[in-house]
């Protein structure tokens, strides 16, 4: 039985209008050929898709093309689309083993970078950030000269409003939780109040990378360890927002703030600036304007995570602005600025670095949660040497956890103060 192969071209067949032929593909070769004409690829190759391994990646560009090719033990089902805004190719492949790769850093050419991760459960994405309007010519498996199934994808130029009309992703490449994370939401009146950490980054997005350290790593090592000893101190349930090395949309993980009735929300980073003279601890809060430059950038930096994960955000805007006009209505900000004020007391009372200007505040969409004082810490400069020796020690990221742990017995403990006075 031979390879069979869906072409989804979105909307370019009227209603009626019979869908693509689907069929056999003589002597083993899966390839489609479209001359930039449709966009998603859909795949079912007759080889399982577990235990796929990826043994070797390249892009390449040539006579104004520019070709991915990888080097695979099998053949899986794939899709294979383009995004605008910014452009993008993207490629998933289902149940890729990657672990052996690296993303290659592209040889000149319209691809200007390369990301390799785990966007949802049971798919790896490869995403290819473009610099020129680009569709798909070809997007299929083939035989190696080897006799190693190769997986190629070829781009060829188009014009910027063709690009953006054919662009966008499937329903089925559209990111959909697995498992609802963390426990539910806690009972009305329950003991302990909730708090909702995040560690920044997961799966495809790894966040700042420096000298063998992983953002994304570091803040899910952080926020264990917190929630590790809010647990064992039992004075507010943790829930966190993911469990592993995971992508989690920004939208998702404010849904899950609000879910969990969550009383504090902490989103937990690490920076990088390209001096590398910054250094030190900083909490940043939600404002419409930025509290100084490198705020502003950091922000925009963070709020592109979904971009750089491939996700198609058509359609969606920004509700910084709508969610600050309720942030002041009911005085959650005022009580994010306190909890941040606690933590950098707390923090600077035992010892630990604090960067200059500590509490900052800029526009992240992480922090859009209306009513739930939230805060976005960052725990240090990958690209500040002191600060990488701290953050590659257990130690220093368990004691740093349990003054996060101190600073919001603080902070709780005057809220409760404030309530009782009717203030």
């Amino acid at each position: 039985m031979g390879d069979k192969i869906r072409i989804d071209q979105r909307n370019r067949a009227g209603p009626g209008a019979a869908p693509p032929r689907a069929g056999g593909l003589a002597g083993g070769r899966v390839a489609w050929r479209a001359a930039g004409a449709a966009l998603c690829v859909l795949l079912w190759a007759v080889a399982a898709a577990a235990g796929i391994r990826a043994l070797e990646i390249g892009v390449s560009s040539r006579l104004r093309a520019s070709e991915l090719e990888l080097a695979l033990t099998g053949r899986t089902e794939f899709r294979a689309f383009t995004l605008d805004a910014p452009r993008r190719a993207v490629v998933d492949l289902r149940g890729l083993d990657w672990s052996d790769l690296r993303a290659p850093a592209p040889a000149g050419g319209p691809v200007s970078a390369v990301r390799i991760g785990v966007v949802e459960p049971g798919w790896a994405r490869i995403v290819l950030d473009l610099d020129a309007p680009m569709v798909i010519a070809r997007a299929g498996f083939h035989p190696g000269p080897d006799g190693v199934p190769r997986f190629r994808l070829r781009l060829v130029p188009s014009d910027p409003a063709r690009f953006a009309a054919l662009s966008g992703a499937p329903p089925g490449a559209r990111w959909q939780p697995a498992v609802r994370p963390g426990p539910p939401a806690a009972p009305p009146g329950a003991a302990a109040p909730t708090v909702v950490l995040d560690p920044g980054h997961g799966g495809i997005d790894p966040g700042a990378l420096r000298d063998g350290l992983v953002e994304k790593e570091i803040a899910l090592a952080a926020a264990r360890a917190i929630a590790a000893r809010l647990a064992r101190d039992g004075r507010f349930r943790p829930v966190l927002t993911r469990e592993g090395d995971a992508f989690v949309p920004l939208a998702e993980r404010v849904r899950i703030a609000r879910e969990a009735g969550a009383r504090a929300f902490i989103s937990i980073h690490v920076n990088s600036e390209p001096t590398g003279l910054a250094e030190g601890i900083s909490v940043f809060t939600l404002s419409e304007s930025a509290s100084d430059r490198a705020a502003e950038r950091l922000a925009m930096q963070e709020n592109r995570a979904d971009l750089l994960a491939g996700l198609d955000l058509e359609g969606e805007t920004s509700t910084v602005a709508r969610v600050l006009i309720d942030l002041a209505r009911s005085g959650t900000n005022l009580r994010a600025r306190r909890l941040a004020e606690a933590m950098i007391a707390v923090l600077a009372e035992r010892g630990r670095p604090i960067g200059a200007n500590p509490h900052r505040h800029a526009g992240f969409h992480v922090l859009n949660i209306p009513d739930v004082p939230a805060v976005l810490v960052e725990l240090g400069f990958l690209t500040s040497a002191a600060d990488r020796a701290r953050l590659a020690a257990p130690e220093w990221v368990d004691a740093v956890a349990r003054d996060i742990v101190a600073a919001l017995d603080r902070w709780l403990a005057e809220e409760e103060r404030r309530l009782a006075a009717g203030r």
